[in-house]
């Protein structure tokens, strides 16, 4: 009678764990696809203006971005360090606003300015390209939103 008992509850026990695999393959089949960590190395593309922009990340952190604007006549240059990734259910986003250099193609004219930067994106899923905006503000000239996107060299 026990040695019956104990096999019923063991052939009960293995149909629960069973079910419980079932249950776990089939939610996560139905899912959303997963979401990658970006590979480190350069993403390198062009914004609306258009310009050079390039973002190099590394493990779970942008490493900087730098990136070119037009700014009435002259070219400007800044860049930006250090940015955090969070995970997203979408890709792996980052959002930063700081204060940076700013330099021009026309220095002659124009020395060096500390600019307020607004710089946020989003990579997709498979952490192979990146999108966002950005926004500079400088005593000299202000970008306005400005989209970009690159790709992994």
């Amino acid at each position: 009678m026990i040695s019956k008992a104990r096999s019923v509850l063991s052939a009960s026990g293995l149909a629960l764990v069973a079910w419980a695999v079932l249950a776990v393959a089939v939610s996560s089949a139905a899912g959303a696809p997963s979401v990658h960590l970006p590979h480190s190395g350069a993403y390198s593309g062009l914004t609306d203006d258009p310009r050079e922009i390039t973002v190099s990340v590394s493990g779970e952190s942008i490493e900087f971005v730098a990136f070119a604007f037009n700014c009435g006549e002259g070219v400007g240059h800044a860049s930006v360090q250090d940015i955090e990734l969070t995970k997203s259910k979408r890709g792996y986003k980052f959002r930063l606003d700081a204060h940076a250099n700013v330099t021009y193609s026309d220095d002659a004219y124009f020395p060096d300015e500390n600019a307020a930067i607004a710089l946020s994106g989003r990579f997709t899923r498979s952490g192979k390209r990146v999108s966002g905006r950005l926004h500079v503000e400088a005593p000299r000239c202000e970008t306005g939103p400005l989209a970009w996107r690159a790709r992994r060299r």
